[in-house]
């Protein structure tokens, strides 16, 4: 792959941003610069190596015994997502993994001034504007463990435009026979659709794909979503809050109940029962009765322990996943 010469070119991160950031970021920067009006730049380029990956696995490697059913996948995804959506704690679990990963940003700088130039307006181009999608884009892989990124090519002026396309929309990833780690094409969701071709560094492109996984299980080509460990212990707190919430609420409610004395007409316990009904008695009222009518209260007899070390123990499980304790000591040692 042809890309500009480590000793000319360097790519630096705000505060805050980590080496994935980085990574993306500079595979990013690879495509537009492989381009005619990019390559105009490049004074240098590296060698080609003799070793390629057409070397690993010559007896043939395939993804089907590690990677999920399409339909397990597809609804981890579906789920993460609607997590994401409706329950404040994913929403924000999310939220704060983009914010330590991405940061205030990224920028990158480069010597050559005549290159610097071109990065710069092919980053913040009106049609790419990459520093207001990176949180998104943080956000996506969080949800789904994948991202994939679709580039297409300005043959007139040569400049890149990058759009991030959803998961979902990706059906299947091919690969070489020998190598799941060389991705081919994307095969879309929607049918009769014809499949985006994966980057290719020795060919001219029009429109090529570029794909990042997250928590990739070796011999396979998806990631896993760093949500999904995480969706059943969301979903007990979210059950053990709303079990709380229910006995607090049964626990102070209260039923009047209403004994009478002596001999009664009949129908006059209908009749008395329909007039309380209608006109039941009121907080703070004052109830005047005589010795025919013996008031009580009836209060149902549940228990609502202390359960500060049941919601500690669920919270403490929820953290371990997006390792908030790590983010803690990150921030406390930056502090010092």
């Amino acid at each position: 792959m042809k890309t500009l010469n480590s000793s000319t070119t360097r790519n630096r991160t705000l505060a805050g941003s980590t080496p994935l950031v980085r990574r993306i970021v500079a595979r990013l920067l690879q495509a537009p610069l492989r381009t005619r009006f990019g390559q105009a730049f490049v004074s240098e380029l590296k060698a080609p190596s003799a070793v390629t990956d057409n070397n690993f696995f010559p007896s043939g490697m395939s993804d089907n015994y590690r990677s999920r059913y399409d339909y397990d996948r597809t609804k981890i995804q579906e789920e993460c997502l609607r997590a994401w959506r409706i329950n404040p704690i994913a929403r924000r679990i999310v939220n704060l993994i983009s914010q330590f990963v991405v940061g205030s940003g990224v920028s990158m700088e480069c010597d050559h001034k005549t290159t610097q130039k071109f990065i710069d307006e092919w980053f913040n181009h009106p049609l790419n504007r990459l520093p207001s999608q990176l949180k998104s884009w943080k956000d996506e892989g969080t949800r789904t463990g994948n991202l994939f990124f679709l580039f297409s090519v300005d043959k007139i002026t040569g400049m890149s435009f990058v759009r991030a396309v959803p998961a979902d929309l990706i059906k299947e990833i091919q690969t070489a026979d020998n190598d799941v780690m060389q991705e081919t094409y994307y095969t879309r969701t929607l049918i009769n659709e014809s499949p985006w071709p994966a980057y290719d560094p020795n060919a001219e492109q029009e429109q090529f794909m570029v794909h990042f996984a997250d928590n990739r299980p070796v011999g396979t080509s998806w990631g896993e979503p760093d949500m999904a460990p995480m969706l059943p212990w969301i979903g007990r707190f979210s059950t053990w809050l709303e079990d709380r919430a229910r006995l607090n609420h049964f626990r102070n409610s209260i039923m009047y109940i209403l004994r009478l004395k002596g001999t009664i007409a009949k129908g006059e316990k209908d009749r008395r029962a329909e007039e309380l009904n209608a006109n039941p008695p009121k907080p703070g009222s004052v109830l005047v009765t005589d010795e025919g009518e013996d008031w009580g209260i009836l209060t149902p007899q549940l228990d609502a322990f202390d359960a500060s070390l049941d919601g500690l123990a669920l919270k403490r499980m929820i953290a371990a996943g997006i390792d908030y304790f790590g983010f803690k000591r990150s921030r406390s040692n930056s502090t010092k």
